[in-house]
């Protein structure tokens, strides 16, 4: 994600992520942008959670304005629990971080 949430930069107004294994409806990002698009201190909105295998439970963003998520990207990308680089949990971390800068998730 961080590849190519540096890659877009600053070119596209909206990301969205989600695990390999997601099945989107397919409109999901229409209606996900919508929720975006109807309260500017929106910075990021996520999903109805249908479980298809009970093992994996998703939670945190999905979709999100651009320029809020290269506010703290490196922030994010070098996260450390107790010391060592962090690499899951991603998606709670980029929700936390949008909380942070006082945007509200929907």
């Amino acid at each position: 994600m961080y590849t190519a949430f540096k890659a877009f930069g600053s070119s596209v107004d909206y990301v969205q992520v989600c695990d390999s294994d997601t099945k989107l409806d397919p409109l999901a990002t229409v209606e996900l942008c919508k929720v975006l698009e109807s309260n500017q201190k929106y910075g990021a909105v996520g999903r109805d959670v249908m479980i298809l295998n009970l093992k994996d439970l998703l939670d945190g963003l999905q979709f999100g304005k651009s320029l809020p998520v290269l506010q703290f990207l490196e922030s994010w990308y070098n996260q450390k629990f107790l010391g060592t680089h962090c690499t899951f949990g991603d998606n709670c971390h980029l929700t936390n971080r949008m909380l942070s800068l006082g945007y509200a998730t929907k």
